[in-house]
């Protein structure tokens, strides 16, 4: 029997030692968690740089409501004083009726 099992290399679980099985549990967890690390390293970046493009995007778009808003504003301090302004250029010719405002200030 011992002849024919001479070129033979599995050996039983019963004849390999405690710590071989330990080393090798070792060293699969061991691959797992280097593993893990490495998808880590590649997916934390791109998940960062996603979040940062939607900070971005909802910036670009608060800034785009802004200036929305001060054109706005802008256009209508524009026609509020517009009427001002024409009525400074056309006062001392004496080209307009007062308005309530002015007759009130008149003493």
């Amino acid at each position: 029997m011992r002849a024919l099992t001479l070129g033979y290399t599995y050996q039983p679980r019963k004849n390999t030692s405690r710590a071989s099985t330990k080393a090798s549990g070792l060293s699969l967890r061991l691959s797992l968690i280097f593993k893990l690390v490495l998808l880590l390293l590649l997916v934390l970046p791109w998940g960062f740089a996603a979040y940062r493009f939607h900070q971005l995007r909802g910036v670009e778009s608060e800034i785009k409501r802004e200036r929305a808003l001060k054109t706005k504003l802008l256009s209508e301090w524009e026609r509020l004083t517009a009427e001002e302004v024409i009525r400074a250029k056309v006062a001392p010719l004496g080209l307009f009726k007062p308005t309530e405002k002015e007759i009130i200030r008149l003493p």
